[in-house]
């Protein structure tokens, strides 16, 4: 068996491992603590009236059945029958229904629908999530050349500190599939696959948005270079100058704004289905009774209500709106001395970007300073020849700066809790970093020696020889031995795990930790 598969399925032994774990301590915990009384959304739902399989679905995965969670599984079951619930985004709670709808269909026969669905939310989950750490794997290998590096990467990415939310009814596990395999074919140079994913990750979150600007960074270096080449050209034979404003606008531009509008089509879509559903009322949803009244109850517009001020915008769009109506977010709003422990929580999170970005500055100035556009010069600059390190310089560039951006994004604007979550579902190179930081030795790596599993002048002997003890589950052996690593190995571990663990018990118990 090809070796790369052995540790693929290492890799999804390791994830589904850890999404069990999860599943069974909030399962404890649910049982052992009590729910804080959180001021949360949470709509009525027909477990009351559920029998003994209700009864135990909910004792299995209640917990999960949490904040944002609640909105999700409310949109799947009822569609968007509050004005608030639009700034989620629907590809989530559409892929739970079908699921719902379709694998899970028989249990509808034996539990009442909100039991399905909550089943469904965490068979979706869990299910992207191990696929998910596959694609970082190979993702990883593509951009670092580095197989060390790559396997301990998704290795941690099975104890992310945003544990809990790959779990729960949340979007994040698969905006981040989306996310990982769009810039995963952006690396292959399959770009219109990578334009799809992209798309997808847009009617996902929000901050889908942002993986738009690998595609136009991309595009741009070869719009660059396809311009330099073209000037060539028609310094060699002036006839050729002739053509190449049709040449470069039938060959550049047209393939390139084809590959913007997919990333963009989907998210219009559903901001053109809002503006009908809320301010023109061109759909009608049917809503139950109890549904209408906890709205009235709390104050949320619903469906079929007079349209809010957003609908008279000259360019219509409910998420900003919602979260500064519903939220109050905004620039620096979320700056209070009662908020402190928020930022706290945060902090982690922060120092890690902060690191990165760091130890990036350092050895990557040129790249940094010429945005990663002039690769030849970043190799002259680079102290080691190889074109192993120069290549990864340019190509962590766009990684480096989506991390720091939404962390400044999340500081200024947003709730702060939020930015783990955010951050670790969103940026592999927090993954590669910590990896390299638990990983003192392999981080210089060259890609042809005796431990890397690509190589072909390595008998197969050899490689299978070492397979077991050279890649052995780090996450594992360093728990295991934990006094004896570094303080950046300690560190790192402390933080992956602690999180992971604090985060699913208090997060099963309504707790904030969203």
């Amino acid at each position: 068996m090809n070796n790369k598969h052995i540790l693929l399925k290492k890799i999804a032994f390791f994830a589904i491992t850890c999404r069990l774990a999860t599943i069974i301590i909030q399962v404890v915990s649910n049982i052992l603590l009590p729910d804080h009384d959180a001021d949360a959304f949470k709509p009525p739902y027909d477990i009351n009236e559920g029998n003994l399989l209700d009864s135990i679905i909910q004792s299995l995965f209640g917990g999960l059945r949490r904040w944002d969670g609640v909105y999700f599984l409310h949109i799947a079951e009822h569609g968007y029958t509050y004005e608030n619930t639009l700034a989620f985004f629907p590809l989530f709670p559409t892929f739970v229904r079908l699921t719902a709808n379709s694998v899970l269909l028989p249990l509808q026969f034996l539990v009442q629908y909100s039991s399905v669905l909550l089943v469904s939310a965490v068979l979706v989950n869990v299910t992207v999530f191990v696929r998910t750490a596959e694609v970082l794997f190979s993702l990883g290998r593509e951009v670092l050349k580095n197989d060390a590096i790559a396997y301990n990467a998704a290795l941690l990415f099975c104890i992310t500190p945003a544990s809990i939310f790959m779990t729960a009814p949340y979007s994040e596990c698969l905006y981040s599939f989306l996310t990982l395999s769009g810039l995963l074919k952006l690396h292959q140079n399959r770009k219109t696959m990578a334009a799809v994913y992209f798309g997808l990750s847009f009617v996902t979150r929000s901050n889908g948005a942002l993986n738009m600007f690998f595609l136009l960074y991309v595009l741009g270096k070869s719009v660059l270079k396809e311009i330099r080449n073209l000037s060539r050209a028609a310094m060699m034979n002036w006839q050729v100058s002739l053509a190449i404003p049709w040449i470069f606008f039938t060959t550049t531009v047209i393939p390139y704004l084809f590959l913007v509008v997919i990333c963009v089509i989907p998210f219009l879509g559903y901001q053109l289905y809002c503006y009908k559903l809320y301010c023109t009322g061109a759909y009608k949803l049917h809503i139950a009774e109890q549904i209408v009244a906890y709205g009235r109850e709390n104050g949320l517009n619903i469906q079929g209500d007079e349209p809010s001020s957003w609908c008279q915008d000259k360019l219509p769009l409910a998420y900003s709106y919602i979260q500064s109506h519903y939220w109050d977010q905004g620039f620096l709003q979320y700056w209070e001395w009662k908020q402190t422990p928020n930022f706290l929580l945060a902090t982690p999170a922060t120092l890690l970007v902060l690191s990165l970005a760091w130890t990036f500055w350092k050895n990557n100035r040129y790249v940094c300073v010429t945005l990663g556009l002039d690769e030849d010069g970043a190799a002259k600059k680079e102290a080691d020849p190889g074109p192993h390190f120069r290549l990864v310089g340019v190509a962590l560039l766009p990684h480096v700066v989506q991390s720091l951006a939404l962390t400044v994004f999340a500081w200024a604007f947003i709730h702060i809790q939020v930015l783990t979550r955010m951050v670790f579902s969103s940026c592999p190179v927090l993954y590669w970093y910590s990896a390299r930081l638990i990983s003192p030795g392999e981080a210089i790596q060259k890609q042809f020696n005796k431990y890397d599993i690509t190589s072909l002048d390595c008998p197969q002997v050899e490689r299978d020889e070492n397979l077991h003890e050279s890649w052995r589950n780090k996450v594992i052996s360093q728990l295991t031995a934990f006094k004896q690593q570094d303080l950046n190995t300690r560190i790192v571990i402390t933080y992956f795990v602690s999180y992971c663990l604090i985060g699913t018990v208090a997060f099963s118990n309504f707790l904030p930790w969203t």
